[in-house]
Order: C-alpha cells, then sequence, then structure tokens
C-alpha cells in the first residue's frame, strides 16, 4: 500500500530518538488552543505525554483544572491528633464530561437512616451506667453522698 511519508517519518525518527512527532514542533499558543477543545480526562492523560505537553496543560489549569485539598494527621506533643490540610494540589477532573456545577447530593443524614434500621436496637437501661468519674469517693455532693448514688434512671 501507498503510505504518505508524513505518516511514516513519526516512526523513524522515534526509532532514532529524534523528534517523535509534529504536534510538539507546533508553536506553544496553538497547543493550548489544541488543548482547550480537550475535556478534563484527556487533559490529565496529554499532560503524562512529555514535559512541553504538561506546561501547554498546566497553563489551562487556572480555568480548566480544580483544587483538591490533601488532609494529613497532624500529632500534639500531649498526644492528641486532627486532621488539617497538608496542601491544595490542582489537577484536572477524571470525568469524561465537564463539571457544570457542584452541589451536595440528597442523601440522608446518618442520623435519619438510624432512625428506620432494622439493625439499630435502641437498648434501654434501668440502672444507671457510672461514669469513671463519678466511682471515684472524693466526688461528692453538697449532702456528702457520692454521685454515683443519686443517679437515677431515664426511662
Amino acid at each position: 500500500p501507498c503510505v504518505s511519508t508524513v505518516l511514516v517519518e513519526p516512526a523513524r525518527n522515534c526509532v532514532l530518538g529524534l523528534h517523535s512527532d509534529h504536534l510538539s514542533s507546533l508553536p506553544f499558543e496553538v497547543l493550548q488552543h489544541i488543548a482547550g477543545f480537550l475535556d478534563g480526562f484527556s487533559l490529565c492523560q496529554l499532560s503524562c505525554v512529555s514535559r512541553l505537553m504538561r506546561d501547554v496543560c498546566g497553563s489551562l489549569l487556572q480555568s480548566r483544572g480544580m483544587v483538591i485539598l490533601q488532609w494529613g494527621k497532624r500529632k500534639y506533643p500531649e498526644g492528641n491528633s486532627s486532621w488539617q490540610i497538608k496542601e491544595k494540589v490542582w489537577r484536572f477532573s477524571t470525568a469524561f464530561c465537564s463539571v457544570n456545577e457542584w452541589k451536595f447530593a440528597d442523601i440522608l443524614s446518618m442520623a435519619d437512616h438510624l432512625k428506620k434500621c432494622s439493625y439499630n436496637i435502641v437498648e434501654k437501661r434501668e440502672e444507671a451506667i457510672p461514669l469513671p468519674c463519678m466511682c471515684v469517693t472524693r466526688e461528692l455532693t453538697k449532702e456528702g453522698r457520692s454521685l454515683r448514688s443519686v443517679l437515677k434512671p431515664v426511662l
């Protein structure tokens, strides 16, 4: 079959280690314009092709990207810990179509689920359950009784 030399050249150059495509030889602004037509998933993939394409896609992050928060656990000298934002990372969406709006899903809360859940068995106690601090004898009421002795069951 008769194959155009334009189509064969990239394959030869790739083997020789030269420029492997004609796309990379285009001006940066033209590459930006072409990349502007791609969806987020394709931009994400294109940014992995070469440094040039990563720079082209990186120039579109401000208008086409989104910020993802990376969370990290912070430990304090006292022993307790908390979660805080470690860094903010710009990424392209991996969705195949554009995201037009962000909103919270209309999903019931966990409390609403537990009201109806057959596995959520509420256990009613007849006797009070003291907290560990209430078992110490030095914690007394004004009348000299222990806190545990004055507890009344909640029905």
